[in-house]
């Protein structure tokens, strides 16, 4: 098993995750917004794709801007990243031995 902290330690930076809880029903019917946390993430920094990761988007979604990065700490998808106050969103997440490959698009 890969040491992820161990590996990347002195290039892993600190990034805002932002977390959404889904939206509910009261006892009256009504809908209550969704909230959000925030925490705090360990990653890679940010990174271009190759030019394989950029063909393997479906069409409609190639017209974003997209980056990725490496993380051992939890994500799912739908949360959004916030770096320097530009945000990205979680769209893909490919899970490794003991760490993922997030795929991240600008918002």
């Amino acid at each position: 098993m890969i040491d992820f902290e161990n590996i990347f330690g002195d290039e892993l930076k600190i990034y805002t995750r932002k977390s959404y809880d889904k939206g509910s029903i009261d006892a009256e019917g009504n809908y209550i917004e969704n909230h959000f946390s925030l925490t705090y993430i360990k990653a890679t920094q940010l990174q271009p794709l190759k030019m394989g990761e950029l063909q393997k988007l479906p069409d409609g979604e190639k017209i974003f801007s997209y980056v990725r990065f490496y993380t051992a700490d939890q994500l799912t998808q739908g949360d959004v990243i916030i770096d320097d106050g530009s945000d990205y969103e979680v769209m893909q997440i490919e899970n490794r031995q003991s760490y993922c490959k997030v795929y991240l698009r600008v918002m």
